[in-house]
């Protein structure tokens, strides 16, 4: 075997057609190898030439481990969460046959997905994840999810939460409609207790309706029984716009390059797109193709 790899790296294609990298070994009888991929050193429990740092062994030799991953918040949500309610993570990273969910340091058998579901209890909680591509990623690091406690326990928790709001649109004609968002409040909450103020003081919905100059607002959410109210710094609202900054075409969804060789069978799949789109534009859009 290791003449067959010594022949391997003088020709230069280790790891690519003559992937004999995690030989089998002994460790007192044979030593392995030293390349680009491998260790000298025989692994006593697998009798395999170890891999270096971020490749893994498999019959096919050593390959390369997935990058680790993250365990990601959906982005509305803090890393706080109330009692009995469910928490939704995803493992991102690469594209994965299968996913591995850790709470607390043990394997959650149940979640094999890229998507997780956990219940909070009365006690914080780490979350990890890790992907298997032919060969299992390392874990990832720890996301803590925090236990609120409500103000009557004995030992009630105060939110660490900092509210930001988006909108759906960065740039609205006046009259036109567009949706504020609050962000960053704990898993458990009713959103529909959250409350928007503009500068003037005026509290208002979620859905606005653009003035001609730009509107500023804060948000702000509560909740009853916990140490809990927390208002976002003032923002800017959408810009008062009404022009076209960008005409572009997508397939399936997709922005398309500059340049593209139409076939009429694509057609149903094509779409021209304006920035800003036109629910947000008070001039009438017409479209020509050519």
């Amino acid at each position: 075997m290791k003449l067959v790899l010594a022949i391997c790296m003088f020709l230069g294609i280790v790891g690519q057609f003559c992937q004999v990298e995690a030989v089998t070994c002994h460790e007192d009888k044979i030593a392995c190898l030293k390349t680009d991929f491998t260790t000298e050193t025989c692994d006593k429990t697998s009798k395999t030439c170890k891999c270096v740092a971020g490749y893994a062994p498999t019959l096919e030799g050593c390959i390369k481990k997935p990058e680790k991953p993250t365990v990601d918040l959906d982005g509305i949500h803090n890393d706080e969460a109330l009692e009995g309610k469910d928490i939704i993570l995803t493992c991102k990273g690469e594209a994965a046959s299968e996913y591995k969910w850790y709470k607390d340091g043990a394997l959650d058998g149940n979640q094999k997905l890229s998507k997780a579901t956990f219940k909070m209890g009365k006690a914080n909680i780490k979350i990890q994840c890790a992907l298997v591509s032919r060969v299992e990623s390392d874990i990832s690091d720890n996301l803590i999810i925090k236990y609120l406690a409500a103000a009557s326990t004995t030992t009630p928790t105060a939110s660490t939460a900092t509210p930001k709001i988006i909108f759906n649109a960065d740039k609205v004609a006046d009259t036109k409609e567009y949706t504020a968002q609050c962000t960053g409040y704990p898993w458990g909450f009713d959103p529909t207790g959250i409350k928007f103020t503009n500068k003037a003081g005026v509290v208002s919905t979620p859905k606005q309706t653009q003035k001609t100059t730009r509107e500023e607002y804060t948000c702000k959410f509560e909740l009853a029984g916990f140490k809990f109210s927390v208002t976002s710094a003032m923002e800017n609202g959408p810009e008062v716009y009404d022009k076209i900054d960008n005409v572009f075409i997508t397939y399936k969804g997709m922005p398309m390059a500059d340049t593209y060789a139409y076939k009429e069978v694509d057609a149903p799949n094509l779409k021209c797109q304006t920035f800003p789109e036109p629910a947000f534009l008070k001039t009438a859009v017409t479209y020509k193709w050519k």
